[in-house]
């Protein structure tokens, strides 16, 4: 998902890629087109901070390499990553193809002993 990022100084790269040591990668991709120079404010001092769009995900690194996100680190600005059902998501779903298998099961029958 798309957020905003500061930084104290002008980036000239348009990604970040660390690989985890539990086989992911925090990934941070930077549209280096949108970057606006923000002052901002700390008691009496002022500095200038520089705001880009950006996007930041963890993923499996055999998903998405650094080799990927090289070759067109755009591709990625957008990209969320799949999130992982719920415990209650996945009951729900086991549910129904139960429920689907069951119908089958009936019809199934219903042919057979006819």
């Amino acid at each position: 998902m798309r957020s905003k990022g500061y930084f104290t100084s002008r980036l000239t790269k348009s990604y970040d890629y660390f690989s985890l040591p539990d086989g992911t990668a925090d990934v941070f991709i930077y549209d280096l087109n949108s970057v606006e120079e923000v002052t901002q404010k700390c008691e009496e001092n002022e500095f200038v901070q520089f705001r880009y769009d950006m996007n930041e995900f963890n993923i499996d690194s055999s998903v998405i390499t650094q080799e990927m996100v090289a070759t067109d680190s755009a591709k990625y600005l957008d990209y969320e990553p799949e999130k992982e059902k719920t415990a209650l998501e996945m009951i729900a779903e086991i549910k129904e193809e139960n429920n689907m298998l069951k119908e089958c099961l009936l019809e199934m029958s219903e042919l057979v002993y006819q």
